[in-house]
């Protein structure tokens, strides 16, 4: 018998019905599962946030102790950080891997220095440690390098820093003398814990949080640790630290406590004191305006990006260079 264009119409209707009844399940399952999926990569992403460490090998040695105890102890994002303190601390070569003996969570060994000679338990305390350092400092990632300061200046003077930082603005190179001289007197004794503790750490730790932030070497790689621990702080004209800045204030202050032999002077002064370059490396000088008026200046971080103080109303940050008054880099003469 012959179907009529109507009927065929009705059976085609009824079959399609049927495939998309039975398709839709698996395609709201397949919607379901890419959701999910997406969602699982986009925190292990963040979750790979967890910075770069420049050791040695003495330390890598301790990476996976590092990374047990930084497991079970809700660390694992500052396993780098972790390998950043033994590097400063020991080298990875002493018995009291992360020097903490004397911390609170030595319950097994007396509290006096370089007591404890189970390297393994030394790591299990000092993450310990750090850890509550971070948490009393407010840090919400590896990439808060002006948290993770106030907390590595804490691991070596102790917890009352912070509170102390705290009430005077928050971690600085200046805060921190200050509270040392302080504790020194107190304690009758001539000097009071590594004032320099923040930049001796981070020359070993740079941040992974996309940033575009290239590796230094040498001196350089302070420079460029301290100014990360500036970003955020605000341009002031003619100020050079601790709490704000003005663009060639934030290079005088950054190159001065890195250990450079460095003086106060204009964005156009460090043009002109300085050896012009075609490769700048990371932490060397970026310079706008034209070769007789410079105007502004920043810090190389690579990538074609800079740290700066850029104007009034703004806060130091991360910049392009990429700009039409870009007038060049330069090699500070130290």
């Amino acid at each position: 018998m012959e179907l009529t264009g109507k009927l065929k119409r009705k059976i085609i209707r009824k079959v399609i019905l049927k495939v998309m009844a039975a398709i839709l399940p698996l395609l709201l399952v397949f919607i379901v599962s890419t959701a999910i999926i997406t969602a699982i990569r986009g925190q292990g992403n963040s979750s790979t946030d967890t910075g770069i460490a420049n050791v040695s090998q003495e330390v890598l040695a301790w990476k996976p102790v590092v990374e047990k105890y930084a497991g079970e102890l809700g660390m694992g994002q500052y396993v780098n950080l972790i390998l950043a303190v033994i590097q400063q601390e020991s080298g990875g070569t002493l018995t009291d891997v992360m020097q903490a003996s004397e911390s609170g969570y030595n319950t097994q060994y007396s509290r006096s220095p370089n007591s404890i000679t189970s390297p393994e338990y030394s790591i299990y305390c000092g993450i310990q440690e750090l850890k509550e350092d971070l948490e009393k400092a407010g840090v919400t990632s590896p990439g808060d390098i002006q948290g993770i300061s106030l907390a590595l200046q804490a691991y070596n003077f102790g917890e009352a820093f912070i509170s102390f930082a705290k009430s005077h603005g928050g971690y600085s190179l200046e805060v921190a003398k200050e509270f040392s001289s302080m504790e020194a007197q107190a304690c009758g004794w001539s000097s009071y814990g590594d004032c320099n503790y923040v930049p001796h750490v981070l020359q070993y730790y740079s941040t992974g949080t996309g940033t575009g932030i290239g590796t230094a070497t040498g001196k350089l790689a302070s420079v460029i640790q301290i100014a990360q621990a500036q970003l955020g702080k605000p341009y002031v004209w003619g100020a050079s630290g601790a709490d704000s800045f003005d663009c060639s204030g934030l290079v005088y202050y950054c190159y001065l406590h890195a250990g450079f032999s460095i003086q106060r002077l204009t964005a156009q002064d460090y043009y002109n004191s300085s050896t012009p370059t075609t490769n700048p490396d990371v932490g060397d000088l970026v310079f706008f305006g034209t070769p007789g008026n410079i105007h502004h200046i920043g810090i190389y971080v690579g990538g074609g990006q800079m740290i700066n103080a850029p104007h009034t109303g703004d806060v130091v940050k991360i910049q392009s260079v990429s700009r039409s008054d870009l007038a060049g880099f330069g090699k500070y003469k130290n």
